[in-house]
């Protein structure tokens, strides 16, 4: 009953772009609550935000293995420089095969 009508109809097409907001966006910053106050511990950040990493890195195994470092630190500065491409903000899938690949050769070695 306290409701409101949110009705669109169409009559005026918008043009726009989807993009990501920056880290530093208050949406990420705001310290404040936005809602009810949650009852479990375990996330910072507002309600309602996803806002983790990038998109292809969401799926908990891609965070898993580009999260784990084998190689010296010139190695993994090389990797990472591949992985992201930040003109774009977008993640290059043959760059995050390299983290699996380095993930499963080094899970291997360990049953032998």
């Amino acid at each position: 009953m306290m409701a409101g009508w949110d009705i669109t109809h169409g009559e005026e097409e918008q043009e726009y772009t989807l993009k990501f907001l920056p880290s530093s966006d208050a949406f990420y910053t705001f310290k404040g609550r936005l809602g009810e106050q949650r009852s479990l511990p375990g996330r910072d950040g507002p309600p309602g935000a996803q806002y983790v990493t990038l998109p292809p890195l969401m799926p908990w195994a891609n965070r898993l293995v580009s999260g784990f470092r084998p190689g010296n630190v010139e190695q993994e500065r090389e990797k990472a420089a591949a992985l992201f491409d930040s003109e774009n903000f977008r993640i290059s899938l043959p760059a995050l095969d390299r983290y699996k690949q380095d993930f499963i050769k080094a899970m291997t070695a360990l049953k032998k």
